[in-house]
């Protein structure tokens, strides 16, 4: 199954999510856990129909390598990533209040139950 392209909103709530695994509000297990499973959720409420690759645990896990390296200039992670990925980065850096604008919007926030920290 083709894997649909990441969403501007998925990437926001993986940022959210990469910054509280920094902070060690939670573990990065625990949080690929939370978001796999949210995606997985979501997609499936929205009649999407996802086979077992589809934003698994090893791709959420795998998407937390290319933050890292987008977020540590480069020091470890995973340098192939897509450019949205790095245009999401480039925003929650140098523009905080357009990236909050963009999580406000993101219907998985607000369907999340309590937030990962």
């Amino acid at each position: 199954m083709l894997q649909p392209i990441w969403t501007p909103f998925e990437v926001a709530l993986l940022i959210d999510a990469y910054k509280c695994i920094d902070r060690g509000c939670i573990t990065k297990k625990d949080a690929v856990s939370e978001i796999s499973t949210l995606f997985r959720n979501h997609a499936i409420s929205q009649g999407i129909a996802i086979d077992s690759t589809y934003r698994n645990e090893n791709s959420i896990s795998l998407r937390f390598e290319e933050l890292r390296y987008l977020f540590n200039d480069g020091n470890g992670g995973i340098k192939n990533t897509s450019s949205l990925f790095r245009i999401m980065v480039k925003m929650y850096q140098q523009n905080p209040r357009a990236f909050h604008d963009i999580r406000q919007a993101c219907s998985f926030f607000q369907n999340m139950g309590k937030p990962l920290c």
